[in-house]
């Protein structure tokens, strides 16, 4: 019901899915996946239990940034 309230697409993962980001294992990679967990969050665009992403202000900060510049 999720995704098709919220228009998401369902298709195998090569035709729906891109790739956003790419690193090393790690720490930098754990931060990077954290974020984009955090973003899709607050966007409603994923179905996970939202209780366990706890409020970032760094994120949000980041997130605004991105917004700013999509703007101009």
């Amino acid at each position: 019901m999720h995704f098709k309230e919220n228009h998401h697409s369902i298709g195998h993962k090569n035709d729906i899915m891109e790739i956003l980001h790419t690193a090393n294992i790690g720490h930098s990679m754990d931060n990077i996946e954290k974020y984009y967990i955090y973003k899709e969050t607050n966007n409603c665009n994923q179905s996970n239990d939202k209780n366990t992403v706890k409020p970032n202000k760094i994120y949000d900060v980041v997130i605004h940034g991105e917004t700013d510049k999509a703007r101009i």
